[in-house]
């Protein structure tokens, strides 16, 4: 496979950084990786290439697009969650969900129902 890169004069490639491309009104996720998003959802690209992708008000497609990129390495941990506008403890609470459950430990939590302090029927 090599050989066909070398041939087709893409060799060189690999002695640089590929082009950035991204689009202009992406946010920064370190020097690889790039945020877009908009009322319709948002990606993730590395490298200019689609890594991630989610519809407005998939809030797991989202938490899972941060998770991704800190686990993969291809941002720091702080560099996510600056660009996805969330604290640290925030993406190590998603990090910590997903390594437990997966996808389905990145869906919002449904805040506890109340107990109530006394025991109905007892008297």
């Amino acid at each position: 496979m090599a050989g066909v890169l070398v041939g087709a004069g893409a060799a060189s490639v690999r002695s640089g950084q590929p082009l950035p491309l991204v689009p202009a009104s992406s946010v920064s996720v370190g020097p690889a990786a790039a945020l877009v998003e908009n009322d319709e959802g948002g990606a993730v690209l590395i490298w200019g290439m689609a890594a991630s992708c989610w519809a407005s008000g998939d809030v797991v497609g989202r938490r899972l697009a941060a998770v991704s990129l800190v686990v993969t390495k291809a941002a720091h941990h702080y560099e996510v969650a600056e660009a996805f506008g969330v604290d640290d403890d925030t993406l190590r609470n998603w990090r910590r969900a997903w390594e437990a459950d997966g996808a389905d430990g990145l869906a919002p939590q449904r805040p506890c129902q109340r107990r109530s302090n006394s025991l109905a029927g007892v008297v």
